[in-house]
């Protein structure tokens, strides 16, 4: 019984000491509208551009098109200044789960994750749709293009039709169509 209330003690020790070790002190990260080499990166980029509309003529195309590069790239700077930068100036992603951080990783690994199904679904579906007919091979090295059109957008809702088929088992092979090795 004592053993155990050491343990226990210990645990509760060890738990409530602990702090949480943030990326930002562990690395140095500051905030990037704090760092000066971000601010030199943005003062050269911003620099550059300048210069160019000041030789051109500003009812010319091409000053149009400088003048839209500007503007694009004040506002990527903009949108980088509230991330976390290094002494480089550079941008650092942090993935350690905290939500304030979500934009920075995990919406767009949940995008990619969709977008990676959302083709492979529809490729499986193409294949199965081929293999009914009289010459599946020759669909395969020759894509009919209208059917694998309809295969893409029929897969746009491929997370739910993957349920669909985990929930009824249709996604499983049967254990008769699986080969066994002899050991």
């Amino acid at each position: 019984m004592r053993r155990l209330l050491t343990l226990i003690l210990a645990c509760l020790i060890a738990l409530g000491c602990a702090t949480a070790a943030k990326a930002e002190t562990l690395m140095g990260l500051q905030t990037c509208s704090e760092v000066p080499a971000f601010q030199e990166r943005f003062d050269d980029r911003v620099g550059t551009l300048e210069i160019k509309l000041e030789s051109l003529d500003p009812g010319s195309d091409l000053y149009q098109v400088y003048q839209q590069k500007l503007k694009r790239t004040q506002n990527r700077f903009q949108g980088y200044s509230d991330l976390l930068c290094g002494e480089d100036g550079l941008p650092h992603l942090i993935t350690d789960g905290r939500w304030g951080h979500a934009g920075e990783f995990i919406l767009p690994g949940i995008a990619f994750l969709y977008l990676a199904g959302w083709l492979g679904w529809s490729g499986r579906m193409y294949l199965n749709k081929v293999q009914s007919e009289s010459n599946p091979e020759a669909k395969e090295s020759n894509i009919d293009v209208p059917l694998a059109l309809q295969c893409f957008s029929a897969s746009l809702a491929w997370p739910l039709a993957a349920l669909k088929e985990i929930a009824s088992g249709e996604i499983r092979e049967k254990e008769e169509a699986v080969p066994i090795s002899p050991r």
